[in-house]
């Protein structure tokens, strides 16, 4: 049977970008492929990459001894230490001589060299984005080689049109060779969740707390004003992340009878049997999956304009939709969300027919028979 090795590079031991691919790969190995998989080493086994163990795929650790090294000797430079993972991800795909590679990138850039590498030694290639940036630009030395890697893809993935359209905008060309594709979302596990009644609209963040790529200085900011700070209203957090630096910059702004951390919960029901609407002030996504979770559960949102975000949210239907990323603007949108805090269950209900039609059942099968496609040419 083929051999086919997965390699993704998310940078934690899980996430949400990580159910595409995975989910894929436990298919293919039930229909009798050999599957293998190459992952970053953080320290600890999550219990989805056991599973994955468990159903027979094996799977290669990308561990690198400099990781530690570097706490003790201060002569390594970050470049040291990507050019031994670089290493680590070429002996594997050297190590198991696959037929078919399926790279699963964080971001847009992040493995094309990889790309290249596979081009040479004539290992045909799929590759997947989950995640796009405005602040990630390709350059004079390294746009054709990158233009290269992605038409040489038998298909390259993304999971939002936005993603696609600016990965051509950032290497100024079209890329005949891409299909949009949505991430797993287990949609019947969603139960009809009530409305929440309650005296104060609240407002909720679920994700992780990072500052650059989530925006939660662009969110908190936005909410820093007297106007806010008298009105009836919370903002529930609910992630890990940068909890240290959220909370005094909470304090700082004088919104700390404003906002509550829940830490991370798995259950989402709990999370939307309390809160009105998502707040979502990214800087930048691939289409979070928070986002989507939402909607089935029949909340609405305020995200700004970016990724795939307003190919959800249509502002003024079904939410509400910041033009770009600023917390001004931000701040603009929100007075909106006050004035309608009374539609809000309506826009609920709106997101869910919206999501309830964009997003395909079973995405991990179209993805797995697409890579079964790739491999009879």
């Amino acid at each position: 049977m083929k051999n086919i090795l997965f390699i993704t590079d998310i940078g934690s031991p899980w996430g949400g970008s990580e159910e595409l691919w995975s989910k894929s790969a436990i298919i293919l190995k039930n229909e009798g492929y050999n599957v293998q998989a190459s992952v970053g080493w953080y320290g600890q086994i999550h219990l989805k990459v056991h599973n994955l163990t468990n159903q027979g795929i094996k799977v290669h650790f990308r561990k690198s001894k400099i990781r530690s090294l570097l706490r003790k000797a201060y002569n390594y430079t970050q470049n040291t230490l990507l050019k031994h993972i670089k290493a680590e991800t070429v002996k594997h795909i050297d190590k198991t001589n696959p037929d078919l590679i399926v790279f699963s990138q964080s971001h847009v850039f992040s493995a094309w060299e990889y790309m290249l590498y596979a081009k040479k030694n004539n290992i045909p290639y799929v590759v997947v984005t989950q995640l796009n940036s405005e602040l990630s630009w390709a350059n004079d030395s390294n746009y054709r080689q990158i233009q290269n890697a992605f038409t040489n893809a038998e298909q390259s993935f993304f999971v939002s049109q936005g993603n696609l359209e600016l990965l051509e905008t950032q290497l100024a060309f079209t890329l005949p060779n891409a299909k949009v594709i949505s991430n797993p979302f287990n949609m019947h596990t969603v139960k009809d969740i009530k409305w929440p009644q309650k005296e104060k609209l609240n407002f909720a963040y679920v994700g992780r707390l990072d500052f650059t790529h989530k925006g939660i200085d662009i969110l908190l900011k936005s909410f820093a004003t007297e106007k806010w700070k008298a009105r009836a209203f919370l903002l529930n957090i609910y992630g890990s992340g940068d909890i240290d630096l959220t909370k005094e910059l909470v304090n700082h702004l004088g919104l700390s009878e404003k906002v509550i951390f829940h830490g991370h919960i798995n259950n989402i029901h709990e999370i939307w049997e309390q809160n009105h609407i998502l707040a979502l002030a990214s800087r930048y996504e691939g289409m979070p999956l928070v986002l989507i979770e939402a909607m089935f559960c029949k909340r609405t949102a305020i995200v700004n304009d970016v990724a795939g975000h307003s190919e959800l949210i249509a502002d003024g239907d079904n939410g509400f939709v910041v033009p770009a990323a600023h917390y001004k603007l931000f701040a603009q949108q929100l007075e909106i969300v006050w004035k309608n805090k009374d539609k809000l269950e309506a826009y609920g209900k709106a997101a869910f027919e919206t999501i309830n039609k964009a997003i395909s059942e079973l995405p991990e099968k179209t993805f797995s028979d697409l890579i079964k496609t790739t491999l009879l040419k």
